[in-house]
Formats: C-alpha cells, sequence, structure tokens
C-alpha cells in the first residue's frame, strides 16, 4: 500500500509549484517597491495569544508543548503579524509596512472539500 497524503493536504509538483513562485516573485517584487518588507511567524503560535488577539474558531490542528502549553497550526496570518507588532515593534517604530507569505492550516465546514493547507500572502500596514 502506497501512503498518501492526509485528507486536504497535498503536494505540488514542479510546474505548479514554478507558477507559484513566479506569482509570489510578482506579488514581492511588487510591495517591495512600495516600502513592504518581509516578516515570517512561527508555524506554531501560542493558542492563548491567538485567543486572545482575536476571535479564532476551534483548531483540530493542536498539540501540547512539553511545559503544557497548548499550541496550534496558524489558521491564518493576521493574528501573529499582530501578535508579532504588538510585541516587537514600538510606537517609536511606526508606521510599518509588512510582507508575508506562508503557508496556513484550516479546517472549516465552509471549506467544502478545498484544501486544508494553503498558502497565505498579503501585506499589513501600521501606523
Amino acid at each position: 500500500m502506497i501512503a498518501g497524503t492526509p485528507r486536504g493536504f497535498r503536494d505540488i509538483l514542479p510546474q505548479e509549484a514554478l507558477a507559484r513562485e513566479r506569482i509570489s516573485s510578482t506579488v514581492r517584487d511588487c510591495c517591495s517597491a512600495h516600502g513592504y518588507l518581509p516578516v515570517e511567524t512561527p508555524l506554531l503560535e501560542d493558542r492563548d495569544a491567538l485567543e486572545r488577539g482575536g476571535r479564532i474558531k476551534g483548531s483540530p490542528f493542536q498539540l501540547f508543548d512539553v511545559d503544557g502549553s497548548l499550541l496550534t497550526l496558524r489558521p491564518d496570518l493576521t493574528l501573529p503579524i499582530a501578535r508579532l507588532i504588538a510585541t516587537r515593534v514600538g510606537a517609536d517604530e511606526l508606521p510599518v509596512r509588512f510582507r508575508y507569505v506562508a503557508p496556513v492550516v484550516r479546517e472549516e465546514s465552509s471549506l467544502k472539500g478545498q484544501p486544508r493547507q494553503f498558502t497565505q500572502l498579503g501585506v499589513e500596514l501600521v501606523w
């Protein structure tokens, strides 16, 4: 028996991966030309921090850290970016222009058979 990917997850083969790279590159270059700088947040976030930052739906993609804290795979990048700004950017550094591209994982009935893992690409301007 050959193992496949879990439901809602898939491999991305070279032709599509190349197309995705071209799209990301075009968006990156455009955003960079307007002063947006790249940031990256962890794949795993503290569940409590995400809940304090906004309303998130229950995620089945959770695990316990060795210290007992509940971690979750990021279901979106907006809340992790807000956490990053709140904890790592001083008021004297504002405004900031950030851009990002990274995988996120969701489980929602509204997805109706759509992938549970996808790439989110975005920008945030905070002043």
